[in-house]
């Protein structure tokens, strides 16, 4: 199962080089199979209420795709799907109604720029930018930039930018 709605764009992800190329988001893993090489494969059961958080995100009923996502959070706390689902309907949210920041000057526009890099999949510029309001930020404006930036990186998964991204993090809160 996948956090990512059925109309994201795509298009920019690069095609897989090989029959069995690994696909990774949100810190799941898996294969993508030629199909002459698929005999008979046994699907897990997908689970019905992150299929109704995607189904929500599809329509952009925000409420109803987070509650799906805690539902599963409730049952199992560790599951990644749900907790980079949370993430990412909060950043889906935020963007849905506006347009981003073309030169941001404050700590809400830098993140405001970086929630429309993450809806877009540029991981690199989103980091940097929330980043920048992490440094920018005091006080309790800064624990909400760096939470921020941690949601990013749950939404990100297993993108190679994200331990360079944590490690400049952490650097700019000491």
């Amino acid at each position: 199962s996948s956090v990512v709605p059925s109309g994201a764009d795509c298009a920019t992800w690069p095609a897989p080089t090989a029959p069995e190329a690994p696909v990774r988001f949100s810190g799941v893993t898996g294969s993508l199979v030629a199909p002459h090489e698929v005999d008979e494969v046994a699907e897990e059961p997908a689970d019905p209420r992150l299929e109704r958080a995607v189904k929500a995100i599809d329509a952009g009923e925000w409420e109803v795709a987070r509650a799906a996502y805690r539902e599963v959070l409730a049952q199992n706390p560790h599951d990644a799907d749900a907790r980079a689902g949370v993430a990412l309907v909060g950043v889906l949210e935020r963007t849905a109604q506006g347009i981003a920041p073309a030169t941001p000057t404050t700590v809400d526009e830098y993140l405001a720029a970086a929630d429309y890099a993450v809806a877009g999949g540029d991981f690199s510029l989103a980091f940097d930018l929330g980043i920048t309001a992490v440094q920018m930020a005091s006080g309790e404006d800064r624990n909400s930039a760096r939470d921020r930036v941690v949601e990013y990186f749950t939404i990100a998964g297993d993108h190679p930018d994200v331990p360079k991204a944590r490690t400049r993090l952490a650097s700019a809160l000491f």
